[in-house]
């Protein structure tokens, strides 16, 4: 009993998947790893029912199964939660978790009973602070990323694929998610894992199978399946890196931000980026990055403070997104597919925009020159710059957007989240070029919750805690378990964790 896929086939302008076979029994748990573009999500959505597969066979539980609809996917329990969110914003949470099995009688919604379920449910991942009413506009990502796991794994009652369901959560976030997958799976269903978090896996998973260009390139038991081994399965021999080039000079100040409040940053921050410098934010989900970097760029009213663009020792004051825009600021947002891509227009369009701002014209012949130099330079997968950007791989999408601020050799960068959701490879020739753009001396303010996209690439290391920043650490050499110190400091009482950061060489603000 369980899922059983023989000799599946898909492609689209060309092979996606190439006769591949995998058997996943009821109550397994099953990693699937591949660069961006490898076909797992191609293969999440034909199992999901979304696509068609060109050939091949699926059983279910030893019976046919080749799902027409997402409805009849569901139908047969069978349920994918994805990284890329399905939220209606005007919906509440509630209705949200419902929306694909609204319970009813004789046609009517019986909400009391949805708001049990919806209770319940929020229960099991840790979300017991949202009242089912909360419109999902009002939600946090990671809350929204948590209630569509919710959601799939109510339906997910014979197989249960999640698709990087702990990119955008903490740590503990992603305990709760673990366990979820557990219970699922004791209670029979079989998981099917992908994720980029290899030590996650390693640590929930019984097997693992890895997909290279389409072709099932190895299955084992995880613990018979190193990291380094995933690894090279998948791309090759990969080596980490450090990206701080020693020679990288310190340059005079390029962002200056000064006592900066929002309304969902009461505590006055301030922060400053040099040219030829990344510097780097860390801390825990709600920390305050990301809403750091909107203030920054404009995107959210400022009641307090300022934010600067230094050239040559001249301020200019950056209010709007326009003046981010005008003076030279960039910014790659964390939810890509809500805020970064514009879906529906070609890879050309999507590299150009920030090029095409302000101008009355802007030769096709230079978008697209600069925009084949670009996708050489950022390896982007794609079979042209005509191509629709949705069809491209998460990791390809991300490149776009980086790529977008490259066009116009944008000299400060706000980054957040920019590995987020991206596949070995993929996020090695991301921090590649970041490390080469601050090289080139460009300012560089990235935000991460992965700890060796910040140890291998930024220079400093600025960690958020309660909204604060709590401390600034220096590299090259840095203390992991005091930075951690840092980012709990506001949940287990400051004075520890400054003591800490103050025997680690750390200077506040």
């Amino acid at each position: 009993m369980g899922l059983k896929i023989g000799n599946l086939s898909k492609a689209f302008a060309a092979p996606v998947l190439r006769a591949v076979d995998i058997q996943i029994a009821s109550g397994e748990i099953r990693g699937l790893v591949g660069e961006n573009g490898a076909g797992k999500s191609t293969l999440l959505n034909i199992l999901s029912g979304a696509i068609r597969a060109d050939g091949g066979e699926i059983l279910l539980d030893d019976e046919a199964y080749k799902p027409a609809s997402v409805r009849a996917a569901l139908d047969a329990g069978v349920a994918l939660a994805t990284q890329e969110l399905s939220m209606i914003e005007t919906l509440s949470a509630a209705e949200n978790l419902a929306l694909s099995r609204f319970p009813s009688r004789f046609g009517i919604v019986r909400r009391r009973h949805r708001d049990t379920v919806a209770k319940a449910a929020f229960a099991s991942l840790g979300l017991s602070h949202l009242p089912p009413s909360l419109l999902a506009s009002d939600m946090t990502l990671a809350d929204q990323q948590l209630l569509e796991i919710a959601r799939a794994s109510m339906h997910g009652t014979k197989v249960l694929m999640l698709d990087e369901p702990t990119a955008a959560l903490s740590r503990e976030q992603a305990g709760l998610v673990h366990d979820l997958i557990r219970a699922k799976a004791a209670e029979g269903a079989a998981i099917l894992y992908v994720s980029h978090r290899l030590e996650d896996l390693k640590q929930v998973c019984d097997t693992i199978s890895v997909l290279r260009d389409g072709e099932l390139i190895l299955t084992k038991p995880s613990e018979a399946l190193s990291i380094p081994a995933m690894i090279e399965a998948m791309a090759g021999t990969f080596a980490q890196r450090d990206r701080r080039a020693a020679a990288r000079g310190e340059g005079p100040a390029a962002l200056r931000v000064t006592d900066v409040t929002t309304a969902e940053l009461p505590h006055p921050l301030s922060i400053e980026v040099k040219a030829g410098e990344v510097v780097g934010l860390a801390g825990l989900a709600g920390a305050g990055r990301s809403e750091l970097m909107r203030a920054i760029m404009g995107l959210d009213a400022r009641s307090g403070g300022r934010c600067e663009r230094l050239v040559d020792g001249i301020a200019t004051a950056v209010t709007t997104p326009a003046d981010a825009v005008a003076a030279g600021i960039g910014y790659v947002p964390e939810d890509r597919k809500m805020s970064g891509i514009f879906a529906g227009q070609s890879v050309a369009f999507n590299l150009s925009l920030s090029a095409l701002r302000g101008r009355r014209a802007t030769p096709d012949s230079w978008i697209r020159e600069r925009g084949a130099a670009i996708r050489d330079i950022l390896k982007i997968r794609s079979s042209g710059l005509d191509q629709p950007i949705e069809q491209l791989s998460g990791g390809n999408q991300q490149k776009v957007i980086l790529g977008r601020w490259l066009m116009l050799d944008t000299p400060v960068l706000l980054l957040d989240e920019p590995g987020r959701g991206v596949d070995v490879a993929a996020k090695a020739d991301i921090f590649d070029e970041i490390s080469r753009l601050a090289a080139a001396g460009a300012a560089v303010l990235m935000a991460s919750s992965e700890m060796d996209e910040l140890t291998s690439t930024c220079d400093r290391i600025a960690v958020m805690s309660g909204r604060r920043i709590a401390a600034i650490f220096e590299g090259p050499e840095w203390d992991e378990a005091a930075i951690m110190t840092a980012a709990f400091s506001a949940h287990v009482g400051g004075s520890a964790a400054g003591n800490e950061a103050t025997r680690a060489g750390v200077y506040h603000d």
